[in-house]
């Protein structure tokens, strides 16, 4: 049976309209399949990259390492580092008094000493004794160790030695010498002084500032390096009790 011509058409535009959704659902089923594909394969590559900065930004360890080691490193010792005095025990040789002088540190840290000290002697008007300075072993001092590393943990010393002559050599008096009153000392490679004034022994032994200083010319006052009471008592001039703390006035 013939439909009529109109329902044919209508048919037609039904079919078509059909078609038409149907690749519409289709377009949309797939647009959607394909951001979702995009978004999961998305979320490894923002994983990846956090992971990568945590691991680059590490640094500290580093940093706490030097300042560990900084604060390690042993420097010479400073005269504000240390206090000075001096052996009250002189010991008389013949016509010559050798002094045993000590530098203890009293800071909280260790440093070094090296080498020789500085030294100047003065009357009781305050005026510099003049005389040369001779750092070597021999007259008139019988020992000189030399040159050498101290390390002073806190509370521990180091000594070095002077000597000089107590009367002329020629004739026994004491003309043209002079009575030490007092002392400044230059710890090793410092340029800041240490001082203190000699006392005398109240047992009325030998004692520095009544001792006079003689030989000018001649022998002038010996002076060693600094060095442990060891190291001066293994060359066998001296006695352990010639260290004795209470040996020392400051």
């Amino acid at each position: 049976m013939r439909l009529p011509k109109r329902f044919s058409s209508s048919l037609v535009v039904l079919i078509l309209s059909a078609v038409v959704l149907s690749s519409c659902g289709a377009t949309a089923s797939l647009s959607s399949s394909t951001t979702t594909t995009k978004t999961t394969t998305s979320q490894p590559t923002t994983s990846s990259t956090t992971a990568t900065t945590s691991t680059t930004t590490s640094v500290p360890p580093s940093t706490t390492t030097t300042a560990t080691q900084q604060s390690n490193v042993v420097t010479r010792c400073h005269a504000s580092q240390l206090s000075f005095s001096y052996s009250w025990d002189g010991i008389q040789a013949d016509q010559q008094l050798d002094v045993i002088f000590r530098y203890t540190n009293t800071s909280n840290v260790t440093c070094t000493l090296y080498g020789y000290p500085g030294i100047e002697f003065y009357s009781a008007n305050g005026q510099p004794i003049i005389a040369k300075t001779l750092r070597r072993g021999g007259d008139p001092i019988a020992y000189d160790p030399g040159p050498n590393l101290v390390t002073l943990t806190p509370g521990t010393s180091a000594y070095f030695y002077t000597a000089w002559g107590t009367a002329s050599a020629s004739n026994g008096i004491t003309q043209g010498c002079a009575l030490p009153a007092s002392v400044k000392s230059y710890p090793p490679n410092s340029y800041t002084q240490l001082s203190l004034t000699f006392q005398p022994q109240p047992n009325g032994q030998t004692w520095v500032g009544g001792t006079y200083m003689c030989n000018f010319n001649t022998n002038g006052i010996g002076l060693s390096a600094v060095a442990t009471s060891s190291t001066f008592l293994a060359h066998g001039l001296v006695n352990s009790s010639d260290f004795a703390p209470g040996n020392f006035v400051s």
